[in-house]
C-alpha cells in the first residue's frame, strides 16, 4: 500500500482548514443542499444610542440558519460579530452575504433615549395660515376582495406625492390586524360595507366608488389640493422618542389655536409591512400581502381622543399641550422600526368632531409647526 508522506498531504490539510474557517468574519460558506431565500433577521430596527442597546442579526436561508457561514456588511465594509450598539445617533444599514447571494438591506436606527424637544416655532407670533393636511382612513380587511383596488390607489397616490399633504391610516376589521382601536374608528364613521374610504375621520366624505385606481387616484388629488385651501384652526409641532428606561415611547406635542372652540386630540401607532395574506377578486400588479399604515394602538379608548389641553374649551392665540406614552410591549407591533406615530387633533365646529389637521412623526424624530 502506498501512503502520503507529510509534504504532499500539508496543503490538503491547510485546504480544509481553511475553508472550514467560515463566518461572519470568515469566507462565505457554500450554499450545499440549503434552499429558500436569504434573509438578514434583525431583532429590533431601532435601538437606543447608548452603548448598551443592541440588535442582533441572524441570517436565514430558507428555513436554515446559515450565520456562522454568512458574511454581514455595514456598509461597504464587513462587520464582526452579529450585535451592534452605537453611542452615535444615525441610521446604519447591514446586509449578508452567503455562498454568493446578497440580502436586502435592512437599516438599523440609533436614537437617543429621554426626551427630545419639540421644534422650535418659525413664525411664534402667527395664528393662521396654517398648513392644512388631510387625513385618509382606509377601512379594510383581509377578506374583502375589493379592498385591493383602494390599497392600489393609496400606493399609486404616495408614489407620486411625497408632499406630505396627506397621512394615511388603515383600519382593519375581521382580520389578525384588527383591534379594538380600528373598531372604533370603523364604528365612528359608520362603514357597513367595505372596501371604504373617507377623509379627516368624517364618516360623511366616503370616496370609495369604483374600482378604477386611476380614477380613485385622482379624487384622492383633488380632494387634497381642495383641503390645502380650506382654513384649518390649529397647527401640531411633535417629537416622538425612547424613555430612558426603552419601555415607552414618548409622544410631545404643542397645538397653536387660532380660533376658539371645542378641539379632541389623540395619538396612533401606525405599522408598515405588516403580513397576511390578501384575498383577491381580480389579479391587480402588486404586493398586497404586506399592508402598510396598520393602525395599531391609540392614545384614546375613543375614536375621537381627548379633550385638547383637558379643557372643555380653547382659546384663540394660545398654544396647548398634549402628551401621551405608549407601552412597547402592548402595542402588539412586528417591527417598531417599521411604525410611525399619527397626530390628529378635532374641532367640534359642525356639531360633530371631525379632524382639524394632522401631522406624522418618526420614533426618534421631530415635525415642525407648517405654515402655508
Amino acid at each position: 500500500m502506498k501512503f502520503l508522506d507529510i509534504k504532499s498531504i500539508l496543503p490538503l490539510l491547510m485546504s480544509i482548514l481553511f475553508f472550514s474557517c467560515t463566518g461572519n468574519s470568515g469566507e462565505e460558506g457554500d450554499g450545499g443542499d440549503v434552499s429558500g431565500d436569504l434573509v438578514l433577521q434583525v431583532s429590533k430596527s431601532i435601538i437606543v444610542a447608548d452603548g448598551e442597546d443592541a440588535a442582533v442579526f441572524t441570517v436565514m436561508k430558507g428555513e436554515t440558519d446559515v450565520t456562522d457561514k454568512a458574511k454581514i456588511y455595514l456598509g461597504d465594509d464587513v462587520f464582526e460579530g452579529t450585535t451592534f450598539s452605537t453611542s452615535t445617533v444615525g441610521e446604519y444599514k447591514f446586509f449578508a452575504n452567503y455562498d454568493g447571494e446578497v440580502t436586502e438591506k435592512q437599516t438599523v436606527k440609533a436614537i437617543e433615549s429621554g426626551a427630545i424637544p419639540v421644534p422650535d416655532d418659525s413664525k411664534p407670533e402667527e395664528f393662521s395660515n396654517f398648513k392644512h393636511r388631510t387625513l385618509f382612513i382606509q377601512s379594510t380587511g383581509t377578506w374583502c376582495p375589493n379592498c385591493p383596488y383602494v390599497t392600489a390607489a393609496v400606493h399609486k397616490y404616495q408614489e407620486n406625492n411625497n408632499d406630505g399633504n396627506a397621512v394615511f391610516a388603515a383600519a382593519h376589521n375581521g382580520d389578525g390586524m384588527a383591534n379594538e382601536y380600528s373598531a372604533k374608528v370603523i364604528s365612528w364613521l359608520g362603514v357597513n360595507s367595505y372596501p371604504s374610504l373617507t377623509t379627516n375621520l368624517n364618516g360623511a366624505t366616503e370616496l370609495y366608488n369604483t374600482i378604477d385606481t386611476d380614477a380613485l387616484v385622482s379624487s384622492m388629488s383633488s380632494t387634497v389640493e381642495s383641503n390645502l385651501g380650506v382654513e384649518c384652526y390649529t397647527n401640531i409641532a411633535s417629537s416622538v422618542s425612547y424613555s430612558q428606561d426603552k419601555k415607552y415611547i414618548n409622544v410631545l406635542a404643542n397645538v397653536k389655536v387660532a380660533k376658539a372652540g371645542k378641539y379632541r386630540v389623540l395619538a396612533w401607532v401606525l405599522e408598515d409591512g405588516v403580513y397576511e395574506e390578501q384575498l383577491m377578486g381580480s389579479a391587480i400588479p402588486g404586493d398586497f400581502d404586506h399592508h402598510n399604515n396598520v393602525l395599531r394602538y391609540s392614545s384614546s379608548s375613543s375614536a375621537t381622543g381627548e379633550a385638547l389641553g383637558n379643557a372643555t374649551e380653547s382659546a384663540a392665540g394660545t398654544i396647548e399641550q398634549f402628551a401621551c406614552s405608549f407601552e412597547i410591549d402592548k402595542l402588539g407591533v412586528e417591527d417598531l422600526g417599521k411604525c410611525r406615530v399619527v397626530i390628529v387633533t378635532l374641532n367640534g365646529f359642525s356639531g360633530k368632531f371631525i379632524a382639524d389637521n394632522v401631522v406624522e412623526c418618526a420614533i426618534g424624530g421631530t415635525a415642525p409647526y407648517e405654515y402655508k
